[in-house]
């Protein structure tokens, strides 16, 4: 079964979309998941400000897990998904909360 989640911040552009890269590549990096059943983690990043009430309540029910990253990092430093520093950050909210 793919687990799916939700991950939200304010504007859905860095720290959503950090941790939502990192559990993508928790089905691991460069690998084809065409076929049935390969694939374990689905990762949607949103951003709170910029989504409408009823996309918010569909992405919610859709999702297994809701991580909103607010709650662990209140601002947006680094202003890049990839920074190496948030990446150590997202690194370690998932290991200390979701794995």
């Amino acid at each position: 079964m793919i687990k799916k989640f939700l991950c939200i911040c304010a504007w859905g552009n860095v720290r959503s979309v950090a941790m939502a890269q990192f559990i993508k590549e928790l089905n691991g990096k460069y690998q084809n998941h065409r076929e049935q059943g390969t694939l374990e983690y689905e990762a949607i990043a949103i951003g709170n400000s910029v989504t409408s009430e009823e996309t918010r309540k569909m992405l919610g029910e859709w999702a297994d897990v809701k991580i909103d990253m607010r709650n662990f990092l209140p601002t947006d430093e680094w202003h890049n998904p990839r920074h190496p520093e948030l990446k150590e950050k997202v690194k370690k909210i998932w290991e200390e909360n979701y794995a």
